[in-house]
């Protein structure tokens, strides 16, 4: 994520200029702006998020009982009550000032800051090294245990790997793929074998990069259902979905029963022309009548979820089957992340087992380089 630096202003260098002079003149208003504080009504809001408290309420935690203080409050409190991802807050520090400006900024910061602005500082500080070093120890214990599992496949690969359970006809695993009327007159037989060329490529290719993924290629299926059916009414598509399969006769119940495929003639053209090959997917359950009404932006309706969603055929065969197999979170969760990756859901896989976030990220957290949400299990 590119954020640029952010870079002390000729306001807060003139602010500095008048605490080193004349700091009793120094007025309530200059003093947020020198100690690069968020303004009151940010600061009462991000407090009232973290913690429920005041903003005094959580400074008089943090000097009386400062063992109390969770580990967001110290990032909120030492991020000046902003509330900042890792990269913001990395964009906001002041190591990328001049040696000059951080001089300054130092000497301002002594010369306006009150007995109780230092004993908050340094409660927060000795409350963050606890919490470092916790995290220290996690990161090495963590570290440990890929160290011994580097090659194991994460839980969903070792279940599709393994036998069929009690019940199951056989260890087959996919989706069930839908044709919209259109694709007859606006894909002819060269495009088509192209597309599903380029599927069959995506899933392998993002399986292959999962420990244990060759072990699960061949059992892989792509149920093409017979005939076609329109995506202009999606109601009657799902009910074709759910008929499809029952005449299909598809008893896998590793073939998923909660999402369908439906091939378009833009996913077809994304897939042939395009670096970001793409699908839709459907929710088989959503109800339309549940949907959150659009809201308006000027004069606008702004699109909202309507129970489908562009997924990246290289994420569609590995955490996308897998978290929809778990019904981990709603696809709407999903759709949501997607409006802020050009449209598409996707999922990149991290040595080999572990993946980046499967939704949105609440703003100001981070995530495991390890993360595993599957059943809790790894």
């Amino acid at each position: 994520m590119d954020i640029p630096d952010v870079f002390p202003t000729p306001r807060e260098r003139e602010l500095w200029t008048k605490a080193l002079q004349t700091p009793d003149q120094v007025t309530e208003a200059e003093k947020v702006i020198i100690l690069r504080l968020a303004d009151v009504a940010t600061q009462a809001a991000s407090v009232f998020k973290v913690s429920g408290l005041t903003p005094g309420e959580l400074q008089s935690k943090a000097l009386t009982t400062p063992e109390s203080l969770t580990e967001e409050e110290c990032h909120l409190i030492s991020n000046r009550y902003h509330i900042w991802n890792p990269y913001q807050a990395c964009a906001n520090s002041i190591m990328h000032w001049s040696n000059e400006d951080q001089t300054a900024h130092w000497e301002a910061l002594c010369a306006v800051a009150t007995p109780r602005d230092d004993a908050l500082s340094l409660a927060v500080g000795l409350r963050s090294d606890h919490f470092a070093a916790a995290r220290m120890k996690k990161s090495r214990e963590d570290m440990a245990t890929h160290a011994q599992d580097i090659d194991r496949p994460c839980k969903w690969v070792r279940k599709l790997a393994g036998p069929p359970a009690q019940g199951e006809p056989t260890t087959s695993w996919g989706f069930v793929i839908l044709s919209d009327s259109s694709i007859d007159s606006g894909c002819d037989d060269y495009s088509w074998n192209k597309f599903l060329s380029v599927m069959e490529s995506c899933a392998e290719k993002s399986l292959k990069q999962m420990n244990g993924g060759m072990d699960i290629i061949p059992t892989k299926k792509f149920i093409l259902a017979d005939g076609h059916v329109s995506e202009n009414n999606p109601e009657i598509l799902r009910s074709n979905f759910q008929q499809r399969r029952l005449q299909q006769d598809i008893l896998d119940t590793r073939i998923l029963s909660n999402t369908f495929l439906l091939i378009t003639p833009e996913v077809v053209t994304s897939c042939i022309n395009t670096s970001t090959p793409w699908i839709w997917a459907y929710d088989a359950d959503f109800v339309p009548s549940t949907a959150t009404p659009p809201s308006l932006a000027s004069g606008q309706e702004q699109e909202r979820y309507q129970g489908r969603l562009r997924v990246s055929l290289y994420s569609l065969f590995t955490w996308f089957y897998a978290v929809r197999s778990e019904g981990l979170y709603g696809m709407s969760r999903f759709w949501e992340k997607a409006q802020n990756q050009g449209q598409i859901w996707s999922v990149a896989t991290s040595l080999g087992r572990y993946h980046h976030p499967f939704v949105l990220l609440e703003k100001g957290s981070s995530y495991p380089w390890n993360a595993y949400e599957l059943e809790n299990g790894s």
